[in-house]
């Protein structure tokens, strides 16, 4: 009965020790990077009327009255990319003054001054993870007229929001109200550990004053290092004995 006790013990204590392996090493394996965007921040700040942004871009030759009418291709985005800086607009008296997930944000346009025009902007983040389990990308907004061209059946360009020049599931919206999306990412579409970009394809359907703003979430999950697997794999092989 002695020997029984001491090997109950024993089984007892590896577990303790697993589960103690978990606690310590899992959590801090799977720490999330959360990635923030904003329009209208600007060297640490929230931007003032008149101010170039500093990493929200657009291509000046490509900013149109309308829809784009052919699918949006590497050339649109490479445009956007290298294009010039949005200005940070004081919102026009039909548009929602600011986010309430985010009130750093601001509204910006291609040109001050909420001059109309359907564009295509691009704002660049660094994702530092190397290895990446999963990942979702959190976007409030209001867009005059819209975020993509969902709302008015546009043939070509439905979407609002892309990664890398991928489509994610995010569009519609307007300026009058802030809406909110979450999309889960593939994680092929994100570049592990460099430098990814994110656009926004703000929709003039009006053509008399156009404008965005936004804010941007991303979680990115690690992979689980090389102790949290075994921890996991422990205590995966205790609860199969019991």
């Amino acid at each position: 009965m002695k020997t029984r006790f001491h090997r109950l013990s024993f089984a007892a204590l590896a577990a303790g020790s697993v589960l103690v392996s978990l606690q310590s090493i899992a959590p801090t394996a799977r720490a999330a990077e959360v990635i923030h965007l904003r329009s209208g921040w600007i060297n640490g700040a929230s931007g003032s009327v008149g101010q170039l942004e500093d990493d929200i871009f657009f291509d000046p030759t490509n900013v149109i009255q309308g829809p784009f009418n052919t699918t949006f291709g590497p050339s649109d985005f490479s445009g956007a990319s290298g294009g010039s800086l949005a200005t940070v607009v004081s919102p026009h008296p039909a548009w929602i003054q600011g986010l309430s997930a985010d009130p750093d944000a601001r509204w910006v346009n291609w040109a001050g001054g909420g001059a109309p025009g359907t564009v295509l902007y691009a704002m660049p983040f660094t994702v530092a993870t190397t290895t990446i389990t999963s990942a979702t990308l959190t976007l409030h907004w209001a867009a005059d007229d819209t975020l993509g061209g969902l709302e008015y059946n546009d043939p070509a360009n439905t979407i609002g929001a892309y990664i890398n020049g991928h489509a994610t599931t995010i569009a519609g919206g307007y300026y009058g109200v802030e809406s909110s999306a979450t999309f889960n990412i593939p994680v092929s579409m994100l570049n592990a550990g460099g430098v990814n970009e994110l656009y926004l394809y703000q929709r003039d359907g009006g053509q008399a004053v156009s404008g965005i703003i936004f804010s941007a979430e991303f979680n990115i999950i690690p992979s689980p290092g090389p102790l949290a697997i075994l921890a996991l794999a422990g205590a995966a092989a205790i609860r199969r004995r019991r």
